[in-house]
């Protein structure tokens, strides 16, 4: 009650409650004055004292008043009784629901080092987009975007899949995963990556380096490590327990054959019309370029860089001779 009447009018309260303990002050000092006759000196004295700390403690609550605003004084009311929870905060809260972000969120058991490191691979695919970003910003070559074209072709597919047949995952992380598990969409990007990148190392570049041996280890390494990392992302989705066995090799399979669909249809159908786009006004204010012709792209552009780098350090220093 002492706390209600507080809140509603602080200051009558405060001023009134100083009004009655100034009373009894009065009332006290008339008595001991009559004790003062009778030399009851310690009677008087603890008179006051008793007096004191009431009339202390009101004082201090009075300047508080006057020098905070309604909204300070709430929040010391509330500090002093914690059963007091504003309305609108409570309702507030009770709105919102927090959710993770599914999408770059893997769950593994505790303690398990296996379990990270398979965890820490399931995040391949998004490395692996980061990479597909650069070098089209910074390459613009119409190989780089039609690839990357194709895997973001490959992800709808794979959403449409899973919408399709509808599976539920082995274990039902309704909070944070919704959609259905058939097919594994890490498994089929990963091997669809991998699929492509096989026949794009084995077709399209050629002579990469003089000595032919070294050129077909040089490949023999990528194979083995795109095929390697597929099949570490694919086992830890199952091991983590996000899908099947069943929902990650029908993922794989789905991933092969839309790759190899995907490689066919840019070597043999936009490959031969990418001089055309590249002659486009709108190809040559984004920069874009065809490097088809060009066996060793690398090599070209580590050459070409070399020489360009020469001839204008020598144009340099014969401004300065002038």
């Amino acid at each position: 009650m002492w706390r209600t009447t507080y809140h509603t009018n602080l200051h009558t309260f405060s001023f009134t409650k100083l009004e009655d303990f100034l009373n009894q002050a009065v009332g006290s000092a008339a008595i001991s004055h009559d004790m003062r006759s009778m030399n009851n000196w310690n009677e008087i004295i603890n008179n006051y004292v008793r007096l004191l700390v009431p009339l202390t403690n009101i004082a201090v609550q009075v300047v508080i008043a006057n020098e905070r605003n309604v909204g300070n004084t709430l929040k010391m009311v509330a500090v002093e009784d914690e059963s007091f929870i504003p309305a609108a905060k409570l309702a507030t809260d009770e709105r919102l629901e927090w959710v993770p972000l599914s999408l770059t969120l893997v769950e593994y058991p505790q303690g398990d080092w296996l379990g990270k490191l398979l965890a820490v691979s399931s995040l391949l695919p998004f490395g692996i987009l980061s990479g597909f970003v650069a070098l089209i910003l910074f390459r613009r070559d119409l190989h780089t975007i039609t690839f990357f074209f194709g895997t973001t072709l490959n992800e709808i597919l794979n959403l449409v899949l899973k919408y399709t047949f509808c599976e539920a995952r082995p274990i039902q992380r309704s909070a944070l995963y919704t959609e259905y598990g058939m097919p594994s969409s890490h498994s089929q990007f990963m091997w669809f990556f991998a699929t492509y990148m096989i026949y794009f190392v084995f077709i399209r570049l050629q002579h990469m380096n003089n000595n032919a041996l070294l050129e077909n280890a040089w490949k023999t390494v990528i194979t083995i490590v795109c095929v390697s990392l597929a099949a570490l992302v694919t086992i830890s989705r199952v091991y983590l327990q996000y899908h099947t066995w069943k929902q990650v090799l029908s993922g794989a399979l789905v991933g092969f054959l839309f790759g190899s669909l995907w490689f066919a249809l840019t070597y043999l159908i936009f490959t031969p019309i990418f001089p055309l786009v590249v002659s486009w006004r709108i190809s040559e204010f984004l920069l874009l370029r065809d490097t088809t012709l060009i066996p060793n792209v690398l090599w070209f552009e580590y050459t070409n860089s070399r020489q360009e780098a020469r001839a204008r350090s020598r144009k340099l220093v014969s401004m300065k001779s002038q």
